[in-house]
């Protein structure tokens, strides 16, 4: 919106068979999960596969709690801070822009739905 909020996200996800995906890990590595590739998880799909359920049940904590895991979220925190810095870098000119200029106008979506 004018604010700079987000109202709606869309997320589309394509299955895949598991010899599209090692495919397109030997092809396309860069596009086959960034961030598990930045902390060195090259694993195939049928590796994925097999210890998803486990995964899911690690947490920050978890990995908090040992010098490997520390290792892990540090390597993640910078490979995100890399991936996500031209953005940052977007919203803080704006910022700056709009804290030294007159205020934004309101959203179009809080006048309309006043009126109705």
């Amino acid at each position: 919106d004018a604010n700079g909020g987000i109202h709606k996200m869309v997320n589309v996800f394509t299955p895949i068979t598991e010899a599209e995906y090692d495919t397109q890990l030997t092809l396309n590595p860069d596009i086959c999960r960034p961030f598990s590739r930045a902390i060195g998880d090259f694993r195939n799909a049928r590796e994925c596969l097999e210890s998803h359920s486990a995964e899911m049940k690690t947490t920050l904590h978890d990995l908090a709690a040992t010098p490997h895991g520390l290792r892990i979220i540090t390597t993640l925190a910078a490979e995100i801070a890399r991936q996500f810095a031209p953005f940052v870098e977007i919203a803080n000119k704006l910022r700056a822009g709009s804290m030294s200029s007159s205020p934004l106008p309101p959203p179009s979506s809080s006048s309309s739905s006043s009126s109705s």
